[in-house]
């Protein structure tokens, strides 16, 4: 049987600009919990990482045994609307959507894009921030160097403000159809922060209606762990990350996964707790998906096939039997076609 083992990290670091407390130290100090991780993380999903300077911080602390994948375009900041501040933008830049990726040198980065989405907030309301940072979806396709297994990567941030629920079930389907345009052989992750509670009826379009798994499904909460203060640190304490696969005929994932927890907000490094998910893939063999029901279904065919085999051995009856056993085995194999659900294409209500 086949293994693939993923060891994956998804994390805000909260890098807004301006609003954001003790930025650089923050990001020294979650650059160096990276790279002391444990297991050793093979891809590193970060979140609001806007300004070129805090990612050099995070290249520097992570380490030489990662690549970075920075394929985020460029904005001038402070925004160009706000009058008087327009020579800043001569000077400062940020990064569209605020995403990047480490990804250890023992897997190859065949291919990387950023797409984004199609539905954004106003880029006027500068006090939300969605629609001037760009938000989007950032695939990565990988290639693992000495068992030449590739893996799809998906990581993106979602529109953050509450109300904003249509417009973040907009972005989901859009990410979920390039999902699930991938290969059906090779495996798909999708992280990130999604902005959306498992209370909320988005997280049921997540997992019902796209089929998406989550693999961070039973961690225990940090304020169990910590004694952490809801009033205190709301952000923190209600989860909104995460780390999903796409079902596969080809593939079972097996999970376990933590929290790095902060303290409060932006103590000792963020608003958000980061996810590490250390993840095995198993390849499926059709005895994983005969299900009981379907063996007792094709019971009789296939017993009535063993008694002819053990019957009459002329060339006709066996040709019979191997294609009667034939019959009941293929019937209860798995689909080998992934497919989105028929609503993928159309925001959900």
């Amino acid at each position: 049987m086949r293994l693939l083992r993923v060891n994956v990290v998804t994390w805000n670091l909260h890098g807004v600009p301006i609003v954001t407390p003790g930025r650089e130290d923050r990001m020294k100090r979650a650059g160096e919990r990276l790279r002391n991780a444990q297991p050793e993380p093979d891809v590193i999903l970060l979140q609001e990482v806007f300004f070129p300077k805090d990612l050099k911080i995070l290249k520097k602390r992570i380490g030489k045994d990662y690549v970075l994948v920075d394929d985020m375009p460029r904005r001038a900041y402070p925004p160009w609307f706000i009058p008087g501040l327009n020579l800043g933008s001569l000077f400062f830049h940020f990064r569209e959507g605020g995403l990047a990726a480490f990804v250890h040198r023992r897997w190859q980065v065949t291919d990387s894009r950023f797409e984004e989405y199609r539905a954004q907030g106003s880029e006027f309301k500068i006090w939300e921030g969605d629609g001037y940072a760009r938000k989007g979806i950032h695939r990565l396709d990988l290639l693992h160097n000495e068992t030449r297994r590739q893996l799809t990567v998906f990581n993106t941030h979602t529109q953050s403000l509450r109300a904003e629920h249509e417009l973040r079930g907009i972005q989901i389907s859009q990410l979920s159809t390039a999902a699930y345009a991938v290969d059906k052989e090779v495996p798909v992750l999708i992280a990130g922060d999604f902005n959306v509670r498992p209370e909320e009826p988005l997280y049921k379009v997540m997992t019902e209606d796209f089929r998406w798994i989550d693999l961070t499904d039973a961690m225990e909460k940090c304020s169990e762990r910590l004694g952490y203060d809801e009033a205190g640190g709301e952000k923190v304490n209600r989860r909104r990350d995460y780390v999903f696969a796409l079902p596969s005929a080809h593939w079972r994932f097996q999970t376990r996964a933590k929290f790095i927890c902060n303290l409060t907000d932006d103590v000792p490094y963020s608003d958000h707790h980061g996810i590490e998910a250390s993840i095995t893939l198993r390849e499926r063999s059709w005895r994983d998906d005969l299900s009981s029901r379907e063996l007792s279904r094709n019971l009789p065919i296939a017993v009535l096939s063993a008694r002819t085999l053990l019957g009459p051995s002329t060339r006709r009856a066996w040709l019979l039997a191997l294609a009667g056993m034939g019959w009941a085995i293929g019937s209860g194999l798995p689909v080998t076609s992934r497919r989105p659900p028929s609503n993928a294409e159309s925001p959900p209500g």
